[in-house]
């Protein structure tokens, strides 16, 4: 009689371990059921994998037959060595495996490295994924989005299977042989889709990496048919064992091959390098971030301290320029040295703050004074890109040197002229040489204004340069220094004299205008100037709609339009008149960087602050190309 083993369970809480028990009895129903089949002495050898029973190797003998120990010992010894074989075995295609894991891994990150956001170009690393586990397509939902590769359910199929996903997951890797059970429409899906091992990459609501396998139909072999009969006995229900070795054998269909502990681990390595990704994705996105707002910061800060100069520059040129003159040759001369402070702006502005041309400034300032004096200013040196501190400073000197020019020098007759060259030396400095020849006599004696104090000293305090200034019997000599790290040189530039500026009248404007500005100290200024060039009335107004108003009452023949109007730009305006065939220019602080619709890129675009000469530039180019007719 068969005696119980007490305790029946270990410390641990798991059934005894009886591997060793040479004398344990046998189930009296497995006794019958070798009676059945007819065996009189049986041996088993059980093969272990990892602990756990992996097989059995059973022999029978129909007749009785006594196995002494040696035999029993050589038999177990043939298990223990099957069972290594087979340890190694499977320790060999695991480690196959995990180096296709690893390959594909690394070249999953340098496919990342090389395009950058991978959930951005998916595509370039869908390919990647497949390799890392044996599946026969994948599928990536990320935001919304959907992509696939291989045989795979569609993309509404995918999006039900995210929703059963984000009810059974959890957060955690997912995976079934048989979807169809446990996803009642995965049922009609086998032939793309009988199993599935999911990802998940992202939190709640999460993405999913999803690897698919299609039905795998098999037929299973089975030592006798697995489900026994029961019949009743004395004793109640029980199991009746078979009666002979006749194979049984049962197809097996709606299931995928299944999914071993080497793909399991292979999907964990596939999530913890997305993970690695995803981290080093946020990272880098939050250093751009940090990166950004420092730059901002700093623009900021740069922008403040920019502001901060140009209010002292104009507050000393208004106190300098005050002493000893009368209100109206103070307002023309502050005026004029404003003016060339937002010329030296526009062109160094119009590069990005980039090294400007010293014979662009010189030609801005020379193209001031319209007249046949400007072909007898002639500039001679090699391609001299200015900083923008140097250049600002340069377009007060040189100003100052042209303003004198034409009210007591050269320029004040028709018979001097000024040369003005440059060269380097051999530490990059830049050597500039004003001379002016052939005008009227100097007067040595001439009083020392704040335009001369601008030509002397400048360069000296602003760039740690040196200047020298001479009023000779011939003319006026004005030589500059330029600490290189000032200067860049691009190439040679021949001699050229300043291009003239084509006379045109100076009343270009008649009738009544329209001025769209919401400043209102501008728009006195704008205003004045548009008198002054011949409009006979101007009416200004702050907004898109007010300007439609005005408009529709009263046709302009012209109109000048700040580009931005507080939260609103004048576009709307512009194009409304644009069909209208009134002719009209923007005026901006963003200079010619400012970016139109194209039917609007022939229209002019006058920097602000504006001054009288470059608006009538700007209004002659505009009303020479389309003549309107109006009020």
């Amino acid at each position: 009689m068969p005696v119980p083993i007490v305790p029946t369970l270990d410390p641990m809480g798991q059934p005894l371990d009886l591997s060793l028990s040479v004398l344990r009895s046998v189930s009296p129903i497995h006794i019958e059921y070798l009676r059945n089949m007819g065996v009189r002495a049986s041996l088993s050898v059980s093969i272990m994998h990892r602990g756990r029973l992996w097989g059995l190797m059973a022999c029978h003998d129909y007749q009785p037959k006594y196995l002494d120990f040696e035999r029993r010992t050589a038999a177990e010894l043939f298990g223990r060595m099957f069972s290594l074989t087979l340890e190694s075995r499977k320790q060999r295609i695991r480690e196959m495996q995990e180096q296709r894991a690893r390959t594909a891994h690394d070249k999953l990150m340098r496919t990342i490295a090389t395009h950058g956001r991978p959930f951005d170009k998916i595509g370039h690393i869908i390919g990647d994924l497949r390799q890392m586990v044996d599946c026969d397509g994948v599928g990536v939902y990320i935001d919304g989005e959907i992509h696939i590769e291989g045989v795979t359910p569609t993309a509404g199929e995918l999006r039900e299977i995210v929703r059963f996903l984000n009810r059974a997951a959890a957060s955690r890797i997912y995976a079934t042989h048989e979807l169809g059970v446990v996803f009642e429409p995965g049922r009609e899906m086998v032939d793309r889709a009988a199993g599935l091992l999911a990802i998940p990459i992202s939190r709640s609501p999460r993405d999913y990496l999803v690897f698919f396998r299609r039905e795998l139909v098999r037929s299973v072999v089975w030592a006798g048919k697995p489900e026994k009969s029961t019949t009743f006995g004395p004793n109640g229900a029980r199991l009746s064992p078979r009666k002979s070795f006749e194979a049984w054998r049962e197809t097996v269909a709606g299931q995928s091959a299944m999914w071993t502990e080497l793909d399991l681990q292979a999907a964990e390595l596939v999530r913890v390098s997305l993970l690695e990704i995803v981290l080093q994705i946020t990272d880098a996105a939050e250093r751009e971030r940090r990166t950004t707002q420092e730059r901002q910061e700093l623009l900021i800060a740069e922008l403040n301290h920019r502001v901060r100069n140009i209010l002292g520059l104009i507050r000393g040129l208004v106190s300098q320029s005050r002493r000893g003159h009368d209100p109206e040759v103070f307002a023309e001369e502050l005026n004029a040295r404003i003016d060339a402070l937002a010329r030296a702006h526009d062109q160094i502005t119009r590069d990005d703050w980039k090294p400007a041309s010293l014979s662009g400034l010189i030609e801005a300032e020379a193209a001031v004074y319209v007249g046949e004096s400007l072909r007898r200013i002639t500039l001679e040196g090699p391609n001299a890109l200015l900083h923008p501190k140097a250049f600002s400073t340069m377009a007060l000197v040189f100003h100052e040197l042209m303003t004198n020019a034409a009210k007591y020098g050269a320029l004040a007759d028709d018979r001097g002229r000024i040369a003005v060259s440059w060269s380097t030396d051999e530490t990059g400095d830049l050597a500039i040489e004003w001379r002016e020849t052939g005008g009227p006599s100097v007067q040595p004696t001439m009083r020392r204004g704040f335009g001369t104090t601008i030509i002397e000293r400048t360069v000296p305090s602003e760039l740690r340069g040196t200047a020298e200034f001479h009023l000779d019997i011939t003319g006026v000599v004005a030589r500059y220094l330029i600490p290189s790290e000032y200067v860049t040189v691009v190439s040679m530039a021949s001699r050229r004299a300043v291009p003239r500026l084509t006379s045109v009248p100076t009343r270009v404007l008649e009738g009544h205008c329209l001025l769209v500005e919401d400043n209102a100290i501008i728009a006195l200024d704008a205003e004045e100037i548009m008198q002054e060039l011949g409009a006979a009335s101007v009416e200004q107004v702050a907004s898109v709609e007010e300007a439609f108003a005005t408009i529709a009452r009263r046709r302009p023949r012209f109109a000048l339009l700040d580009f931005n109007l507080g939260p609103e730009t004048s576009l709307p305006i512009a194009e409304r008149l644009h069909e209208a065939g009134i002719p009209f220019v923007f005026a901006t602080g963003y200079g010619e960087q400012l970016k139109l619709p194209e039917a609007l890129t022939a229209v002019p675009i006058v920097s602000k602050p504006f001054t009288k000469a470059s608006l009538l530039a700007g209004i002659t180019l505009r009303t020479q190309a389309e003549p309107s007719k109006g009020g």
